[in-house]
């Protein structure tokens, strides 16, 4: 029995199904999916239409990408995914004695994970599915001829040692490891593995789409439209997926925020996202193996703190100073919750006054508290002009001109990586991308910028030449030139 058989059987697959007329573009997907051809012309054009491809697939994909909608139904088309391979397939001629096919269910969070593993618990309630079943954990489901459905976190170390049939992905555009950076490349790397002794295994990947960069917009960008027998993406609105959505609720979202939602339920890559910095500055302005400068009395040292409250973010400190036209890196401290703010300030004092220091900079919502339990220890809070926009605003061309030298700092790199420009009509907004932190780089860079801004008019625009303009220009591209300007004013510039 084939997978689309399944589908339309209320005693197997179809035992949750309410009313497969909704289901149109799910069963053509299927159908593309396992190489089992269309019975229309209308399921041909409507694959055509979600994929840009004409040729009828004459076999399974290795993985299948479908990028749609919220609401759309990726989970629990992929929850019937899981169901049929766990229990529609042979794998003990592919196994070792005591070893397991596992059909790994991958999320951002083991919370995410268990929207997939519900919608498998209510299929499994058809009779006829459930007899196969052995046991029941929380996060695993074991079946009889050696299969297993089992949760594992996004995490190229936790998807390591298995012998995996298949790999269910939610919502892979907006994974996020400790690191605040989307870590799919590296576990989508560690599964290959996994896979290749079992021939027939297959990768099922769903998500919303976000920014134009990291894996899902290169599998995207690489094998959209093109004739292959490998990968298949399929990109496709949530009303078309989901006629039962109301078009008036999907239009109201278009008039608060068009932007957000042509991404959310047209399933298009956000435009108006990019990343602030590439990787090769950030590689660039890296001194490798430096991971802290001492204090030297000829110079002058700046700090800065991104203040928490100790329960969900991290409490940072950067320190910096300037010399020969460069902002330079110091220090770089970082405190995760939990932990007891008082005690971090009393730490980052005693550290602070081995540099010299004792004024600190934060940006404007610095919480009173901590400026409190500074003052205490010695140490002057001064609150920033600047927003986190302008700070990594004017942290830019600075980076951009190898102007800066950072500290051999992983998360520091990681957190410069995920910062991301975001345009609309009213203005542009620099910050960390959804799910992620900017904590520690929040205080570098707010330091190095409080450093650099000692710097002379002569000293940084010697590197650009008379016009702030041309600078503008050569730094910021479609940037308005009052963001020019008020860097200008930070250094003193006379162009």
């Amino acid at each position: 029995m084939n997978i689309v058989e399944a589908f339309h059987d209320r005693n197997l697959l179809g035992h949750g199904i309410r009313d497969f007329s909704t289901f149109t573009a799910q069963e053509v997907i299927l159908r593309a999916a396992y190489g089992l051809g269309f019975k229309d012309e209308e399921q041909h054009a409507i694959y055509t239409k979600f994929t840009g491809r004409i040729e009828i697939p004459a076999k399974q994909f290795k993985i299948v990408l479908m990028i749609n909608g919220r609401r759309s139904g990726k989970s629990y088309l992929m929850a019937e995914n899981a169901v049929f391979l766990a229990l529609f397939r042979n794998y003990k001629k592919y196994l070792a004695l005591g070893e397991v096919a596992t059909i790994m269910v991958i999320a951002a969070d083991r919370d995410q994970a268990r929207t997939i593993m519900r919608y498998i618990a209510g299929i499994l309630e058809a009779p006829l599915l459930k007899q196969k079943l052995l046991k029941t954990k929380a996060s695993k489901f074991e079946f009889q001829g050696q299969v297993v459905i089992e949760v594992a976190t996004c995490s190229f170390r936790s998807v390591r040692g298995y012998t995996i049939a298949a790999v269910l992905a939610d919502e892979a555009a907006f994974w996020s490891d400790e690191n605040g950076a989307n870590p799919a490349s590296a576990v989508f790397a560690a599964l290959k593995p996994a896979m290749m002794t079992i021939p027939n295994s297959m990768m099922i990947i769903g998500t919303t789409p976000y920014a134009r960069r990291g894996p899902i917009w290169d599998f995207y960008d690489r094998f959209y439209g093109i004739e292959n027998n490998h990968t298949l993406v399929w990109q496709a609105p949530t009303l078309d997926m989901n006629p039962s959505i109301d078009p008036a609720e999907v239009e109201l979202e278009f008039q608060l925020d068009p932007a957000n939602a042509e991404a959310e339920y047209n399933a298009k890559f956000r435009t108006d996202v990019e990343a602030l910095l590439s990787r090769e500055v950030v590689e660039a302005i890296t001194v490798n193996g430096r991971f802290a400068i001492p204090y030297d009395p000829n110079k002058q040292f700046y700090g800065a703190i991104d203040a928490s409250g100790g329960s969900s973010d991290s409490f940072t400190l950067g320190i910096a100073h300037a010399e020969d036209a460069r902002g330079i890196l110091d220090l770089v401290r970082e405190v995760r919750p939990p932990f007891s703010p008082d005690q971090v300030c009393s730490d980052y004092a005693e550290i602070m006054r081995g540099y010299n220091i004792s004024k600190c900079s934060a940006d404007r919502y610095a919480l009173g508290s901590v400026m409190e339990s500074f003052s205490k220890y010695g140490i002057t809070i001064e609150h920033s002009e600047m927003d986190r926009s302008a700070i990594y605003g004017n942290f830019l061309p600075m980076a951009n001109a190898r102007r800066i030298e950072l500290l051999d700092h992983s998360r520091l790199r990681q957190q410069l990586l995920g910062l991301e420009r975001k345009t609309s009509r009213l203005k542009e907004i620099i910050d960390h991308s959804r799910g992620q932190h900017d904590d520690v780089c929040n205080a570098a860079c707010l330091a190095l910028v409080s450093a650099a801004g000692t710097l002379s008019g002569s000293e940084m625009w010697s590197r650009f030449g008379e016009s702030y303009q041309d600078f503008a220009l050569e730094q910021f591209g479609h940037w308005k030139v009052e963001n020019a300007g008020s860097f200008r004013g930070n250094y003193g510039g006379t162009g």
